[in-house]
């Protein structure tokens, strides 16, 4: 790009072209669709040069690109740095702009409103946020090439005091050790180690009770 082209400018053009670059792949199906492997490598180069143009500025692009990128550059087995990167601004968006968002709006409703009918509402408010980002957090656990690492960066973005119940983040693990069952008990307890297993409700913890993908330690 030449100099003093405009960065606000750059987001929308790039994701013009990358959804067309990537519009041919079957991203988002269970199965893995072969392509050339010539064009796997030209688009695997595209993608990764696209990440590196991508602008560094604030809330520049969505959160729905990002995963679309994110989705590709796993899918083309990107370099690690590539994927790093998407997974980084993914989760600077999830925790800080969902939940600054959400604080913003709160503050503002305390200030305005009766303190007790707030306190109530703002617990909801809460728990919806908590449940909108474990959802996330479940819809990518399936995939077979995420890994812990990136697993456990992504449930740690997730504000501990708005996970009311820990059942959506054990949702999410079961998921992950699904999808990945050559995983080692060591493995599995670094996992789990992102979930607090007393406040999970009766049902999840009678869940995870029979559940033989769990390690030992968690189901004690």
């Amino acid at each position: 790009m030449g100099r003093g082209f405009k960065q606000y400018a750059l987001g929308p053009i790039l994701m013009l072209y990358a959804q067309k670059s990537f519009r041919c792949l079957e991203i988002f199906g269970k199965g893995r669709k072969k392509i050339e492997p010539k064009q796997e490598h030209e688009k695997r180069v595209v993608l990764e040069t696209i990440v590196g143009l991508l602008p560094r500025a604030k809330n520049a692009l969505s959160i729905s690109f990002l995963s679309m990128l994110l989705r590709a550059a796993i899918y083309l087995q990107t370099t690690i740095a590539c994927r790093l990167d998407l997974e980084k601004r993914m989760a600077l968006q999830l925790g800080q702009r969902i939940m600054m968002n959400f604080l913003d709006h709160d503050m503002e409703e305390n200030r305005l409103g009766d303190e007790e009918y707030n306190e109530s509402h703002s617990l909801r408010d809460m728990e919806q946020v908590g449940k909108l980002m474990e959802n996330y957090l479940a819809e990518i656990a399936s995939d077979r090439n995420l890994s812990i690492t990136s697993f456990i960066n992504l449930a740690e973005v997730i504000p501990e005091q708005e996970r009311i119940t820990e059942d959506g983040m054990y949702r999410a693990i079961d998921i992950y050790f699904k999808a990945h069952p050559a995983l080692s008990d060591m493995e599995r307890k670094k996992v789990c180690g992102v979930m607090d297993c007393q406040k999970l409700s009766r049902e999840a913890c009678a869940h995870a009770a029979q559940n033989d993908r769990l390690p030992v330690q968690t189901v004690v």
